[in-house]
């Protein structure tokens, strides 16, 4: 049994046959703020930091999704590129988990087009904000 990493972040697991046994996402801990890359689309991103972090998403490109998950209350914002939307918010806007924000609270954010951004599944608190 091995894996290994493809470049959709995700692992593979395949037996010395060569048959594959599964797949499991790749996930990064966040302690600070971070330009993230279409490299890393797929990616469960953990957030572990001391103090307010800022994740800036790539330009919007179709199929691009990221997860984000808090891992306690400390503030995360996930920002796309100027142009791009995240769901009905305005252009520009950021998505983040607010001071009354929980541990697990838990966004995943899909590109539908070449601008828009999609929260497709949302957990706890996440507001939108400039």
């Amino acid at each position: 049994l091995f894996s290994v990493l493809g470049s959709n972040s995700f692992e593979y697991r395949i037996k010395s046959d060569g048959t594959t046994l599964g797949t499991k996402p790749t996930i990064e801990i966040v302690a600070t703020s971070d330009t993230i890359t279409v490299a890393e689309s797929g990616k469960i991103f953990v957030s572990q930091p001391v103090s307010a972090v800022t994740l800036t998403l790539p330009d919007a490109a179709v199929g691009l999704n990221y997860t984000f998950v808090l891992s306690d209350t400390t503030q995360v914002w996930v920002n796309p590129q100027d142009g791009d939307l995240i769901s009905s918010y305005s252009a520009g806007d950021r998505v983040g988990s607010p001071s009354s924000a929980a541990s697990g609270d838990t966004v995943i954010i899909f590109a539908i087009d070449s601008t828009r951004w999609h929260s497709i599944e949302v957990q706890g608190d996440w507001v939108d904000a400039n």
